[in-house]
């Protein structure tokens, strides 16, 4: 499995939650703008060059968006290739499959 920031990922991470019965978060893949990057996901634009993030040909980066109910009062937050690889590398010892991987990402994205 290759762990990025991409539709493939998106789906599996929306097809776990819905299995857990997690009903308050919603993944969503989207492509914005260096300057949308910088603003709302990572003030360090590199980091999308670096991890494969930024398309060259199109000039956009790529993201999960995870999206949280309005009552919640909460600011969506942003997955990108770096914070999965991060996740990856915390739990590895745990994760057997790309479902159980899909759960420790679920988990992290918590409020």
């Amino acid at each position: 499995m290759k762990i990025a920031s991409t539709q493939a990922m998106t789906t599996l991470l929306n097809r776990v939650a819905k299995e857990m019965g997690i009903t308050d978060r919603h993944f969503r893949y989207i492509t914005i703008t260096p300057e949308v990057y910088q603003r709302y996901v990572d003030i360090e634009i590199y980091n999308a060059y670096d991890n494969g993030d930024y398309n060259w040909q199109t000039g956009k980066v790529r993201a999960i968006e995870v999206e949280y109910p309005s009552e919640y009062y909460a600011n969506n937050n942003y997955l990108t290739t770096k914070e999965l690889n991060r996740i990856f590398k915390w739990y590895k010892a745990s994760i057997k499959n790309a479902d159980d991987f899909a759960k420790r990402v679920i988990e992290e994205m918590e409020i």
